[in-house]
């Protein structure tokens, strides 16, 4: 869809306080309108790095948000709430959409965590922030909903590091984190 043709004005911002990028050109901002959510972000955002490759944050071809999905790390069984990628007149990724859905709550399920973990080796990327709040409930199914996220890369993987800025951090899924260990901490 063409940033163009979402009107932004039609829709709530439902953008917190405290967003990432607030007031400049990395901005990010959350609409919400007839069951859907909005994440658009402004023409800088994704210059940022994207990636975590050993122990530090690294460009990689492509943007992150399309990497994760042209790699396969996002697919129907763990994103089953995007619904399209939002784009400028100059084709450039300004954000995407998903749809609404309930806020997970408690333990993830197992069979999900295995699931991305399971997908992640396979691509050689993993998803860095899964927590509670990136995670949402569809039609009874777990879908990721942040998705401009940076990605780990498996074969690089440090485990200080990833402690420090990344998918080891305190707030992630404690079951995914313990799956990383198991895998990396030798």
């Amino acid at each position: 869809m063409l940033l163009r043709d979402v009107e932004l004005t039609e829709l709530q911002d439902r953008t917190p306080a405290n967003s990432w990028g607030t007031g400049t050109d990395r901005e990010r901002k959350i609409y919400f309108g007839d069951g859907k959510w909005y994440k658009v972000w402004g023409p800088k955002y994704l210059s940022l790095t994207a990636a975590a490759i050993g122990n530090r944050f690294v460009g990689i071809s492509g943007l992150k948000t399309l990497h994760g999905y042209e790699v396969g790390l996002y697919d129907s069984s763990n994103s089953g709430a995007l619904i399209d990628f939002i784009r400028d007149d100059d084709n450039a990724l300004r954000g995407y959409i998903t749809r609404d859905g309930t806020m997970s709550e408690g333990r993830l399920p197992k069979q999900f965590v295995e699931n991305l973990f399971a997908t992640g080796l396979d691509c050689g990327w993993l998803y860095s922030d899964l927590c509670n709040s990136n995670v949402i409930v569809v039609d009874g199914q777990h879908s990721l909903i942040d998705f401009d996220t940076h990605l780990v890369n498996v074969a690089e993987f440090d485990v200080a590091f990833e402690k420090k800025s990344g998918a080891l951090r305190d707030h992630v899924d404690p079951y995914f984190r313990q799956l990383l260990f198991q895998k990396f901490d030798t």
